[in-house]
């Protein structure tokens, strides 16, 4: 499970609920809901494309439901990163200015480097690397099919 307080709208997280039929889907975070003054009431709208039937669907799910998608080599091949001995590299740019952002992810100890610059806590799950590049200005998708 995943606290709530770390997740935004448009994280990529997974979905384990085995009485609704979900055992592992992967989906977006499109809304989070909180019922006033009851603090485990938190729930996520998700959203997701069924592996069957190639639609979108949403689900609401509570919290304990919902857990991080852990960052892999393979996930950061599909989003343009060039692995160079264990080493993954990107170059991205910023939305505000035309300035390159050289992105390296070390997978032997989680750590992201962005313009050499070390981010001083591990980089363990996909909705972490879509916060680092949300904050650092560059509009990128995470692609994880």
């Amino acid at each position: 499970m995943i606290e709530p307080k770390y997740l935004m709208l448009g994280d990529w997280v997974q979905v384990k609920n085995p009485s609704l039929g979900f055992y592992n889907v992967m989906g977006r975070i499109i809304a989070i809901n909180e019922m006033e003054g009851h603090a485990l009431s938190k729930t996520f709208d998700i959203s997701f494309i069924d592996d069957e039937d190639h639609k979108i669907h949403y689900i609401g799910c509570p919290k304990y439901n919902v857990y991080p998608i852990p960052l892999t080599p393979e996930i950061l091949g599909k989003n343009g990163f060039e692995d160079i001995n264990d080493i993954y590299t990107a170059r991205c740019t910023n939305i505000h200015y035309p300035c390159p952002i050289f992105i390296e992810y070390c997978c032997a100890n989680n750590c992201l480097y962005i313009n050499d610059g070390l981010i001083p806590e591990p980089i363990l799950y996909v909705h972490q690397l879509q916060h680092a590049f949300h904050l650092c200005g560059i509009d990128k998708e995470i692609n994880l099919a």
